[in-house]
C-alpha cells in the first residue's frame, strides 16, 4: 500500500520511535512491544477508513489488536531468518490474522528490508507444536516441498519508502536481511491484528499465558468492513 500514511503521521510516529529507542548502537535486531501503551500516536496511522479496508482484505467484519511492536534495526543487525507468524497466533481459530507493516524510513535490501515468499499463505502451515514455539530457524525452508531451492523460486523482496504498508498473512513465510549500512537505522512499527470472530484453541496456548489470554478484551478496530460486492 503505497503512500498509505501521510507523512506528517510518519514523522510524528518516528520522533516518538526515537524517544522510545534511545540511542541504540548494539548490532542487533530490537523489538519493543506494546509501544502504543506509553504512545499513543504509534497506531494513529490506523484510521477508521484503512481499518475498515484491512478487515475487507482478511475477509472480517472487525479487527481487533493482538499485539503492536516497534522493530529497530540498526547499522550491522544480522538478517532474521525465514518463518511464519503461525508459531505465534496459532491459537487463533481459524487463523485468520494478519500483520500490518509501517515503514518509517525509506528501506531497501541493502538496509534490511522485508522479502517475502510470494502466495506462500496457501501453503501448508509449518509444524509448530504449540503457539509460542518459534519456526525462526536457520534452514527452516528445507522442511517444505521440494525443500529451500523450490521454496525460494518464490522469493520477493519489499522495498519500502517512509509511509508505506505492507500486509502479510499469519501464514506468509517471510524474512529480513541484514542491515548492511555503516549509518541508517530501520525502523518498523508492525501491528497484529486478527478478525473478531476467531475463537482460542486453548490446548496451542502458551503456557506462560494459559488462562490470561480474552480475545473479546483486545482492542476492538473501529470499523466494519464494506458491504461485499455480490
Amino acid at each position: 500500500m503505497s503512500g498509505a500514511v501521510p507523512i506528517e503521521t510518519v514523522l510524528a510516529q518516528r520522533r516518538a520511535a526515537d524517544l522510545l529507542l534511545g540511542d541504540v548502537t548494539s548490532a542487533q535486531v530490537w523489538q519493543l512491544p506494546g509501544v502504543s501503551r506509553y504512545r499513543p500516536e504509534m497506531l494513529s496511522h490506523l484510521t477508521p477508513e484503512l481499518t475498515g479496508e484491512l478487515a475487507e482484505i482478511l475477509g472480517a467484519r472487525r479487527l481487533r489488536v493482538l499485539q503492536d511492536v516497534l522493530i529497530c534495526k540498526p547499522p550491522g543487525a544480522p538478517e532474521v531468518p525465514w518463518h511464519t507468524d503461525i508459531s505465534y497466533t496459532g491459537f487463533l481459530v481459524p487463523p485468520r490474522a494478519m500483520s500490518v507493516r509501517l515503514s518509517l524510513v525509506d528501506t531497501e535490501r541493502r538496509t534490511g528490508c522485508l522479502s517475502v515468499l510470494d502466495r506462500s499463505h496457501s501453503w501448508a502451515p509449518p509444524q509448530v507444536s504449540r503457539a509460542g514455539d518459534s519456526s525462526i530457524a536457520a534452514g527452516a525452508l528445507e522442511a517444505l516441498p521440494g525443500g529451500s531451492e523450490a521454496a525460494l523460486t518464490a522469493q520477493v523482496d519489499v522495498p519500502l519508502r517512509a509511509g508505506d504498508i505492507t500486509l502479510h498473512h499469519c501464514r506468509t513465510w517471510h524474512m529480513s536481511h541484514p542491515n548492511l549500512s555503516t549509518d541508517f537505522t530501520r525502523k518498523t512499527i508492525v501491528v497484529h491484528v486478527f478478525d473478531a470472530q476467531c475463537g482460542i484453541d486453548p490446548q496451542r496456548v502458551p503456557e506462560h499465558v494459559r488462562g490470561h489470554i480474552r480475545l473479546d478484551e483486545l482492542p476492538l478496530l473501529p470499523s466494519e468492513a464494506a458491504p461485499r460486492r455480490s
